[in-house]
């Protein structure tokens, strides 16, 4: 009975202490962001007021981000010239805009602060990926034949489903400038924006975190480099280095400045590791073809650029 009665006292003053915590969730407190002590300005702060009651999550992601910390606001990226072919136009509740502003945020604007990895990006594999998908005849085949496009109910899987949702898709907007659904959300890494820029970072730094220690783990990867024709996820996870990770990598240190992750933070590579990391003396790198060797292709891998 006395340890009944012990229970039911635990109990109690564990429901206790739970009420009288903090709430779960609750809307993100920008009152102490001063609106120019960062770099933040009134109008850029109104973004942020209004979209932490419409768009509690992409607030939150925004406010306990690296931009945040430096005052990089929604206005840094999404404004656009008013007659950018991505411009909003006649949306609720930006009536009192002053700036014209776009859902989408192509690698150019990145590129204004992030100027070198960009353009190390542009000189990769993964910047022709949505621009080979509306090259290579092979490509179209594979997508008409295999993946639905001649399928009367079925046409849009390439698209939705199929080789364009990482390879990338030419983005459409309408005449309001919001994307197209047919179109967008993509997460196509070789995306082809109204503009014509190509790119889209958000497939390894999510929006609106933007988070460095993501882009380092293998998941940012896996999620296109997978299945029988490009099976890399499957053959890192079997592998020693995949083992140790799924064991221990909890536990590593993931957010290291940019060039400074190095062993030490992690006991087994991972796929940023080997392929954009900076390593001792070897500098990062955002350009993935830069260190690879073979094209691994079926049904002979060969030396890349050889004959």
């Amino acid at each position: 009975m006395l340890v009944f009665v012990i229970i039911l006292a635990a109990i109690a003053i564990t429901l206790a202490a739970c009420s009288s915590g903090e709430p779960a969730s609750e809307a993100v407190d920008v009152s102490d962001v001063a609106p120019h002590a960062k770099g933040i300005t009134e109008e850029a702060r109104g973004c942020i007021e209004c979209h932490a009651t419409e768009t509690h999550g992409i607030v939150s992601d925004w406010d306990s981000s690296r931009h945040a910390a430096e005052g990089v606001s929604c206005l840094d990226c999404h404004k656009v010239d008013a007659d950018s072919p991505m411009a909003l136009k006649d949306v609720k509740g930006h009536e009192d805009l002053e700036v014209a502003v776009s859902m989408l945020v192509p690698p150019g604007v990145c590129a204004e602060c992030h100027e070198e990895p960009v353009a190390e990006f542009h000189a990769s594999g993964h910047h022709r990926a949505g621009l080979q998908v509306e090259a290579k005849d092979a490509m179209q085949t594979l997508m008409y034949h295999h993946e639905g496009r001649d399928h009367p109910e079925f046409s849009g899987a390439p698209e939705e489903t199929g080789c364009m949702q990482c390879h990338g898709i030419r983005i459409e907007v309408d005449e309001t400038g919001h994307p197209t659904p047919d179109t967008y959300p993509s997460a196509g890494i070789g995306n082809i924006y109204p503009n014509e820029d190509v790119g889209n970072c958000t497939v390894c730094h999510s929006r609106h975190s933007f988070d460095i220690a993501e882009a380092r783990k293998p998941e940012a990867c896996g999620g296109c480099h997978i299945g029988p024709d490009h099976p890399d996820i499957e053959i890192y996870e079997n592998s020693k280095h995949g083992q140790i990770f799924a064991a221990e990598g909890e536990e590593w240190k993931w957010d290291s400045e940019a060039g400074d992750w190095e062993p030490g933070d992690y006991r087994a590579p991972t796929c940023a590791t080997c392929h954009m990391s900076g390593i001792g003396d070897l500098e990062s790198t955002h350009n993935v073809s830069q260190r690879l060797y073979w094209n691994l292709w079926a049904k002979v891998s060969k030396v890349r650029n050889s004959s």
